[in-house]
């Protein structure tokens, strides 16, 4: 049964600006409904284009970029905020607006893009929340957070609404692994309702982890993203 592409990268090179630690170069991948891409950096790499460009916040030098059936840069601005909220992310640098709560930044795009009752979306915010260890949701300034739950937090606000992919950039560098592995299993669930997700790490343990035994394996070394077998 042919399962539906989520996300597709046909010969993109990306620039290394200085923004990035390297640019990528000639990147061939589909991502399809129930798979996982575990990508592992290579070196001391951290900052690559990879997630920007999936969410369409790059433009490529050569190549194209699909989310699903639509492409980056060829559809209007207004359609591209849309397709942005049907993923998830967990970002590189942090992503909090300073002026509003912890609670308030998760919920923020689910209230803004969608018309489910805000009950219904802090319901389950918390649920997530709750999943990951924290007591609920943060209603503090994201300064005035614990750096541990705000790890969570990210997590949290990633996987709300049910988004078709979610891409995660080494979301359990500063995590015990017991919470790690709670992630995972969650990923795994988007992934059985039909999701798709892309894991970026540098952690060895991570991208070998038995939780990502049926995941696609790739590494970028330098500006090379190539896949491998199942380590």
């Amino acid at each position: 049964m042919n399962k539906e592409m989520r996300l597709r990268f046909e010969g993109v090179t990306l620039a290394g600006d200085p923004h990035y630690e390297t640019g990528l170069e000639e990147v061939c991948f589909e991502l399809r409904a129930g798979e996982l891409m575990v990508v592992r950096l290579i070196g001391d790499l951290v900052f690559t284009p990879l997630a920007d460009a999936a969410q369409g916040l790059c433009s490529p030098e050569a190549g194209k970029v699909w989310l699903g059936e639509e492409c980056w840069g060829e559809v209007a601005a207004d359609r591209e905020q849309g397709m942005r909220h049907r993923m998830g992310r967990v970002f590189e640098q942090e992503a909090w607006l300073s002026n509003l709560d912890v609670d308030e930044n998760i919920t923020l795009a689910e209230r803004y893009h969608t018309d489910r009752p805000e009950a219904e979306i802090y319901a389950e915010a918390e649920a997530l929340a709750r999943a990951f260890g924290l007591p609920g949701l943060p209603t503090t300034r994201p300064a005035m957070t614990p750096r541990l739950d705000l790890d969570r937090c990210e997590w949290v606000r990633a996987l709300l609404g049910s988004p078709e992919v979610v891409i995660l950039e080494r979301p359990g560098r500063d995590v015990p692994m017991r919470y790690t592995e709670t992630l995972m299993k969650k990923v795994n669930e988007v992934r059985g309702r039909g999701g798709a997700a892309m894991w970026i790490t540098n952690d060895p343990e991570v991208w070998s982890h038995p939780h990502f035994s049926q995941a696609l394996h790739f590494v970028i070394e330098g500006s090379k993203m190539s896949s491998i077998a199942k380590p």
